[in-house]
This record gives structure tokens, C-alpha cells and sequence, in this order.
């Protein structure tokens, strides 16, 4: 069983995290967001519709497939394979 949709958690950016220094040595603000798990779907699936990178439909189908799948890692146990062992290097 996964995450209920109303599981609440506080995102922060990488690199809008307070400390990290952006062009011209000026350290970047601070930015976090209070979320819930249904409204961090939303956002990740719009975000990429916005970048160009997937349709609507991609997204909601990824949407689905997580939620058939909660229990599962994206990650395999034993870590992803270096690029070069599928090729025999």
C-alpha cells in the first residue's frame, strides 16, 4: 500500500535552497512549498507537459502506472547498470 493523496510533505529546490550561489557569487533564495502527494503529481505531471518534454496523456499514464505500483522501487535493488555494460565495455 502506497501513500495516501493527502499524505503532506514540504518540497525545497536543489538550487533555490538558500545556501547555493548563483551567477556572480549571489547566494539564491530560498524557495520550499508545502504539498500533498496529489497536488506534487499535479504539478510533475503539468510541469512536464509546460517543458515540451511529454504530452498530458503521457503524464497521466505515468500517473496510473505508479499508483498501480506503489510498493515498487523506480530504482532497481542492486543499482542501475553502468551505461557501458550494455554495450560489453
Amino acid at each position: 500500500m502506497g501513500l495516501p493523496d493527502n499524505f503532506e510533505f514540504e518540497f525545497v529546490s536543489d538550487e533555490l535552497d538558500g545556501s547555493s550561489v548563483g551567477e556572480g557569487g549571489v547566494v539564491r533564495p530560498r524557495y520550499n512549498n508545502k504539498l500533498t502527494l496529489a497536488e506534487a503529481i499535479e504539478e510533475n505531471v503539468l510541469s512536464r507537459v509546460y517543458l515540451g518534454v511529454h504530452w498530458e496523456f503521457d503524464g497521466r499514464e505515468g500517473e496510473r502506472n505508479g499508483r498501480r505500483s506503489p510498493n515498487t522501487s523506480a530504482v532497481p535493488s542492486h543499482g542501475w547498470p553502468r551505461f557501458g555494460a550494455r554495450f560489453g565495455r
